[in-house]
């Protein structure tokens, strides 16, 4: 009899953890802003100097406009 307690309490826990609703948020408009370049020199330097830095940023940026503006 004991365990038949046991037992209900547990299948009815088990049962109602299987009602959570799951919600998926992007977080990529959340934890992003685009990183605005002053002047069209500050590109042409970029691309010259440090064009690992430049192509990921503009990557980025091409996508926040797309998603999240």
């Amino acid at each position: 009899m004991r365990y038949a307690a046991w037992t209900t309490l547990l299948f009815g826990t088990l049962l109602l953890s299987g009602c959570g609703v799951r919600v998926i948020v992007d977080t990529f408009c959340l934890n992003y802003d685009p990183v605005y370049f002053g002047q069209d020199a500050t590109i042409d330097w970029l691309l010259k100097n440090d064009r690992d830095f430049l192509v990921p940023t503009l990557s980025n940026n091409e996508k926040w406009d797309r998603l999240c503006n």
